[in-house]
């Protein structure tokens, strides 16, 4: 009978397992001290706007008027000859609920009237319920009237989003397209995680960033 002696590998799978598991725990141990750093990374993707934004035509999304309609009026101000188009076919619950019926669109609008923008300057339209519809919708009204650049302001967080939405449809139109993203009190790229609006607002961003790019 002969013997075949067999090589006993449980020393070396051993030190395999202590090296992966001394790895893991590095990892965890940087991204740890890192996390703050790797936290407004996150913030800051969402953030993609133009350091350039300057147009002759604005729109200014659906959407958190009050914010909006700030960030577009102050632009207005720099700007005595920039044009505004309000979009936004939602009502907003808040002001059914005490009976008053109106549009985000038009709601804009008044805020931007009510910061000095006159209104012969802005032009409502209160259409789109979606970010997808409300791109649609800009296409069109510049197609019809012939503007070759565009700039879109919407809150900070939504501009990664956006321009995922409006760079296929624009740039096959040939129609220049900026954005301007006004600064929202709920969220802040630098410490979005700190607060719950701020983790909600993140959150459902990122899960809409897929969805726009799964469905679109």
């Amino acid at each position: 009978m002969v013997n075949i002696a067999v090589k006993d590998n449980r020393p070396f799978y051993r030190k395999k397992r202590w090296i992966l598991s001394l790895g893991f725990i590095a990892l965890l141990i940087t991204l740890f001290l890192a996390r703050h750093s790797i936290l407004k990374k996150i913030g800051h993707y969402l953030v993609a706007d133009d350091a350039n934004y300057v147009s002759t035509y604005y729109a200014v999304l659906g959407g958190n008027s009050a914010e909006r309609g700030l960030a577009a009026a102050w632009i207005g101000k720099q700007q005595p000859n920039a044009r505004f188009i309000t979009t936004g076919g939602n009502r907003p619950s808040q002001l059914a609920a005490i009976g008053i019926q109106t549009y985000e669109a038009a709601l804009t609008r008044e805020k931007l009237i009510q910061c000095g923008i006159t209104a012969s300057r802005i032009v409502t339209l209160n259409e789109g319920t979606s970010s997808k519809e409300e791109a649609d919708l800009l296409l069109h009204y510049c197609q019809q009237n012939k503007i070759q650049q565009i700039t879109i302001i919407s809150g900070q967080y939504h501009l990664r989003r956006l321009r995922m939405t409006y760079e296929p449809l624009f740039t096959k139109a040939g129609i220049d397209f900026k954005f301007f993203g006004a600064q929202e009190k709920d969220f802040d790229p630098d410490h979005w995680w700190e607060s719950e609006n701020g983790l909600i607002y993140t959150n459902n961003e990122y899960i809409k960033i897929l969805y726009y790019w799964l469905k679109y």
